[in-house]
């Protein structure tokens, strides 16, 4: 595991020494899963938990006057959720990582101290393979890794707000809040299946370095 998010993070930066702007950030994150059965309706047995993801990125300023940026990046996010069923007394629970490639815009709406403090919105798309998933029933633990539930991307769309603090000329420092839909395709809507949908709402720290100051 360690391993591979240092291959990530030395890829992603060699990419980038020419971008505007370079981002990491850390997030927690709350995930719930829906299961749809083949009508679309949503068993409700599952509650939500906790999960941890990094990212790294570039962003570069598209209209300076007006304050939109573009951004991309890579992360590692995992989502996971338990839930029972009193019909037959199962205790079932999921382990999922991904690794995603984000695109997105913010914007600028607001800022206070002159300019110190910048508010702003966005949001993102996200496209993700998974690298591992696990599903625990009762004392058994099953490989989901390539399961017809959770078909071969995983789609993401998030919006929110960030609140950003300047802590230098080149660095600022910066919190933000996202909620979204996280959708496996392609699965089969037609199919008499059980398909999975993840709604995630996600906290970040994080901390943007300038490459290019005036």
């Amino acid at each position: 595991m360690k391993n591979y998010k240092l291959f990530i993070f030395a890829l992603f930066l060699s990419s980038t020494l020419s971008a505007q702007q370079i981002y990491s950030e850390i997030a927690n994150s709350t995930t719930n899963f829906e299961f749809l059965n083949s009508d679309g309706v949503a068993y409700s047995s599952f509650h939500a938990e906790s999960n941890n993801s990094i990212s790294i990125g570039y962003n570069h300023k598209l209209q300076k006057q007006n304050g939109l940026s573009a951004y991309a990046g890579l992360s590692y996010a995992g989502f996971s959720a338990i839930g029972s069923d009193t019909t037959y007394n199962n205790y079932t629970s999921y382990s999922l990582n991904y690794a995603q490639l984000n695109f997105g815009l913010e914007k600028q709406v607001d800022e206070l101290l002159d300019g110190d403090v910048k508010f702003y919105v966005k949001g993102h798309v996200s496209t993700g393979i998974m690298v591992n998933g696990s599903q625990t029933l009762n004392s058994n633990v099953y490989d989901v890794k390539g399961h017809e539930d959770f078909g071969s991307i995983l789609l993401s769309g998030l919006v929110g707000g960030k609140v950003s603090l300047g802590i230098s000329d080149r660095s600022s420092m910066y919190t933000q809040f996202m909620y979204g839909i996280n959708d496996p395709i392609p699965v089969d809507r037609t199919a008499d299946i059980e398909r999975v949908r993840m709604t995630s709402a996600i906290l970040s720290l994080g901390v943007v370095v300038n490459l290019i100051t005036k």
